[in-house]
């Protein structure tokens, strides 16, 4: 379920994020960003689903809240038709990232997404894969002032009525191919507010290119779309003026130390992703 259709891609872009509701004990209820991501894919298109997150979005949930739009019969999407699921016990139905430094889970939707399809109620979505993760020689060749699109659920906003997420520009702040500080990571310029946590971080370019050599002419040049990673953090100054390193938070609350966002967010690279892999396939070998 690959996006496909050059001319439409930033119309799909906005079927890749899901919003993460976790509902708490309190009666708040946190909110995040997931997306979706194919696993072992295959020539002839068989893959396994999974939404990206972060940890940190998901640690102490008992239950969460997913909202997909329906699919049409030709699978195109029935915007406003909205099926709601509520998964109870949920505290071990995902999959957190084996390195415990790395804020990044799975949440399995393979399953669901099959009954739904069997049950002829088919959900519509788009995935991002392998193939839009640039290989490591193709990161170090992107300068550190890249233009980004980041997809998401800024301090909870959406539109509820079509099921859409948010979508912000910004640009990279660092060098997407260089570990910044010894980590896997590097810095986005963007607002990066609360209910951000999991946006993915995209490099786009669109589809209509310019050639000024004897006269301006558009190209026709293919759009670009590459998976540069995850937002899971960013830095944030206290009102007395302490730099302090900070996950994006998942709720607004009311704290007793000022935090002032600086707009600048940590992405972790998209590579880390496919750490998950062998552990997907183990599942696979266990089912």
């Amino acid at each position: 379920m690959h996006m496909s259709n050059a001319e439409s891609l930033p119309r799909q872009l906005a079927h890749i994020t899901i919003r993460i509701e976790c509902p708490l004990d309190s009666g708040q209820c946190s909110i995040g960003t997931g997306f979706f991501f194919a696993f072992k894919e295959e020539a002839n298109g068989a893959m396994v689903p999974g939404i990206i997150t972060n940890k940190h979005v998901l640690k102490g949930a008992n239950k969460i809240i997913l909202r997909f739009t329906a699919a049409n019969s030709d699978n195109t999407p029935r915007i406003g038709s909205i099926h709601v699921f509520s998964i109870d016990d949920f505290a071990t139905r995902w999959l957190p990232h084996p390195d415990p430094d790395v804020d990044l889970a799975v949440i399995p939707v393979g399953e669901l997404l099959a009954n739904e399809k069997a049950s002829g109620s088919p959900l519509y979505f788009k995935t991002v894969g392998k193939s839009h993760i640039p290989l490591k020689d193709r990161l170090l060749q992107f300068s550190a002032l890249e233009d980004i699109v980041l997809i998401g659920y800024p301090i909870g906003l959406w539109d509820s009525v079509n099921n859409m997420p948010i979508f912000r520009k910004g640009i990279t702040a660092t060098q997407p191919g260089l570990n910044y500080e010894g980590r896997h990571e590097f810095l986005i310029d963007a607002a990066c507010f609360p209910g951000s946590s999991g946006s993915p971080v995209f490099r786009y370019r669109p589809a209509l290119g310019l050639n000024s050599s004897g006269g301006i002419q558009i190209t026709g040049d293919a759009p670009q779309l590459s998976l540069l990673g995850v937002l899971h953090a960013g830095p944030q100054q206290t009102v007395e003026g302490r730099l302090e390193v900070v996950t994006i938070p998942t709720q607004q609350t009311t704290v007793p130390v000022s935090r002032i966002p600086i707009n600048l967010g940590f992405v972790i690279r998209s590579e880390r992703i496919l750490e998950f892999e062998p552990i997907i396939e183990k599942l696979l070998v266990s089912t």
